[in-house]
């Protein structure tokens, strides 16, 4: 009954079409010819099911159009022989007028040292005509993705990826891209799953002249990491977070609107949006809740208690197995960079667009700030270790954070019962302490075997293999020089982050949603990533920042002392039970496996064992099949660089 023999079955779900929203798409020739073809094929795909471009620019370097739709609109400014600017997204403070005028006032001022002083959340493209340069720059966390494709004498570039691979001759898969997808959920750098189509990274520029083009950081988290200060007074954090939330409001018509997990980070930002929304507007907020219908899964229950807590007006989704697979090809065709395993991202952008919201506030990215993840408040013992080894000195708070987090380690191993669990855990903080990434990289060996065994011979050699592994080695490498807790926070910040962030646009967009991030503002993320990890835990429990926050606004116990689950779907044990015989035909039937790029023995292992990975196959299947149809993938040969 759940079979499928191909995914394109289940691709026709939904519309064929990229969907009516803004984009923005443009060509820059470095020896004034423009190729006008790769934009018009780029466009024409923007185009089906909705009108031409709403501005468009063309001089002998560039051409740039804007596809001005719902959601998130594209400001544009140009004028006599000043800067064009584009600008997708919002820059904080907010002002009434159109934000693109003001950096075109600022680049003449300042030029592209303006981009450092920035705090929003946005993409912009900015060319200055008098020295013929081109400017592609993303916000401090990359919330909106901008992708680039050099071509022959020009560069092509695009907030949207699918029209970006239709500019010109569909360009080929890139493997490195698709086997780190599969050791760890995303590309890492500017790397995308088409080769030779790149993405500005998070805090960078893209600057491009008549000569060349290169990519620099103008914002890095590591500076902020190795100031490793002590003295962090919460208030001033929870003041931050509210002043993040009050400038967000500036382009929100009431009432507002936000996703509550009944998780810590959501319930801290909807309490904080709660308040200010009855000051502002006197209007309770609206909060919205997905959950999958399976036992020990939905958070349902939690958001609703949290909702009453703060009188918003709740609305919440149940999701089964029925709706995924109906959602499935959509959801992956609207993510484009190779799907979300969850799909609670998906699901709750539907929600928030049926009940009405034009803009979403969402509490993402305080796992990474404020140690979310459990095994994180042994990384901050082993980070006091760290500095006492290798710096030769420990702050009073670091002190205090040590002896709180050995002791207790200590007690337990004499009590008896868990004995062998602290003894791991107290192993774990020195051997980190004195080894950072120690067990980041031995978790990147397991998941790159694992992956290692799920792909054919022919489609990675085992110099491929060694150039995967080094790549993601040196960036767990070059990380662990900040410590045990800040290398995961880096990592965090600079790569995984802006993935779920560029999903999570791709979703909101598609569903004329923006999505905003107040606990990523510059005065919130700043001041706690160069804090001491000790200031974050001043207690051995996660998040006790934001759990104090709570505590302190008379949130219940069964909130503010519950463990992490966050939004997810239980999707894996779908595909292991209720979708295994529409997964295993649609993988085993596929064309990723008629094309010699998995091996059938480790497919077939992986659905005996009921693998959790199981959910990247599926989506990397559907990708696949959606985007590359028509042609077979060469085994053997060179990888892209």
């Amino acid at each position: 009954m759940h079979g499928c023999t191909d995914a394109r079955q289940i691709l026709l779900w939904g519309p064929s079409y990229p969907g009516n929203v803004a984009r923005l798409v443009g060509v820059y020739a470095f020896h004034g010819r423009i190729d006008g073809p790769l934009l018009d094929q780029a466009s024409t795909y923007m185009c089906i099911g909705q009108s031409g471009p709403d501005h468009s620019y063309v001089s002998d370097r560039l051409e740039l159009r804007a596809f001005n739709r719902p959601g998130e609109p594209v400001q544009w400014h140009h004028e006599g022989e000043g800067p064009l600017v584009a600008l997708m997204g919002r820059i904080y403070p907010v002002d009434s007028g159109n934000q693109a005028i003001g950096l075109a006032s600022g680049f003449s001022s300042q030029g592209a040292a303006l981009f450092g002083g920035l705090n929003g959340e946005f993409s912009i493209v900015l060319f200055d005509p008098a020295r013929s340069e081109l400017y592609l720059v993303t916000d401090h966390f990359g919330s909106r993705p901008l992708y680039y494709r050099p071509v022959e004498g020009a560069i092509v570039f695009s907030t949207d990826l699918a029209a970006l691979a239709r500019a010109g001759p569909r360009p080929p898969l890139d493997r490195m891209g698709m086997a780190e997808v599969l050791i760890q959920g995303r590309t890492d750098g500017s790397r995308t799953m088409y080769e030779g189509i790149r993405k500005v990274g998070p805090g960078s520029m893209l600057r491009a002249d008549q000569q060349a083009f290169e990519q620099s950081i103008y914002w890095d988290a590591a500076v902020h990491l190795s100031k490793r200060q002590e003295g962090l007074r919460w208030e001033t954090i929870w003041q931050a977070i509210a002043h993040s939330t009050k400038v967000r409001m500036q382009a929100v018509q009431p009432p507002p609107y936000a996703y509550l997990s009944g998780g810590i980070d959501t319930s801290t930002v909807c309490a904080t949006l709660s308040r200010l929304a009855r000051e502002q507007w006197n209007c309770p907020i609206v909060t919205l809740s997905v959950g999958g219908a399976k036992r020990g899964w939905d958070e349902r229950p939690f958001a609703l208690k949290a909702s009453e807590h703060i009188g918003s007006t709740h609305k919440s989704r149940s999701i089964d197995w029925n709706d995924l697979r109906r959602m499935l090809g959509e959801m992956v065709r609207v993510a484009q960079e190779g799907g979300d395993p969850g799909g609670e991202g998906y699901c709750a952008a539907a929600l928030a667009a049926g009940e009405g919201a034009r803009v979403v506030f969402c509490g993402d990215g305080g796992d990474e700030l404020f140690g979310g993840y459990p095994s994180w408040v042994d990384w901050a013992a082993a980070d006091a270790v760290f500095s006492l080894v290798r710096l030769g000195h420990l702050g009073p708070s670091s002190k205090r954070f040590l002896r709180l987090n050995v002791w207790q380690h200590v007690v337990g191993v004499a009590r008896g019962p868990e004995r062998s669990r602290h003894i791991s855990r107290l192993a774990k903080i020195f051997i980190e302490g004195f080894i950072p990434g120690r067990f980041l990289l031995r978790e990147l060996s397991i998941a790159l075997g694992r992956t290692r065994r799920v792909f054919s011979d022919s489609f990675l050699s085992a110099e491929d293999w060694r150039r995967v592994d080094s790549t993601l080695r040196n960036e767990i490498l070059e990380a662990a020089i900040l410590g045990p807790f800040n290398c995961r926070r880096l990592i965090g910040v600079r790569s995984s982050l802006p993935s779920v962030f560029a999903l999570a646009w791709h979703y909101h967009q598609a569903s004329s949603l923006v999505p905003t991030y107040p606990l990523m503002d510059r005065s919130v993320l700043e001041p706690v990533l160069a804090s001491s990890p000790a200031e974050i835990f001043r207690t051995a429990r996660t998040k006790d920042l934001l759990r104090t926050y709570l505590e302190e606004k008379g949130f219940p116990p069964e909130i503010t002392r519950r463990t992490k689950i966050g939004f997810f779907l239980p999707v894996a044990s779908w595909y292991a039970n209720e979708l295994r015989e529409f997964a295993e035909t649609l993988v085993s039937n596929g064309k990723l496996m008629r094309d010699g790029i998995l091996r059938p023995e480790a497919v077939r292992a992986l659905f005996r064992k009921k693998d959790s990975h199981l959910t990247d196959l599926v989506n990397m299947e559907i990708w696949y099949s959606l985007n590359f149809a028509d042609d077979r993938v060469k085994p053997g040969g060179p990888l892209s660089g």
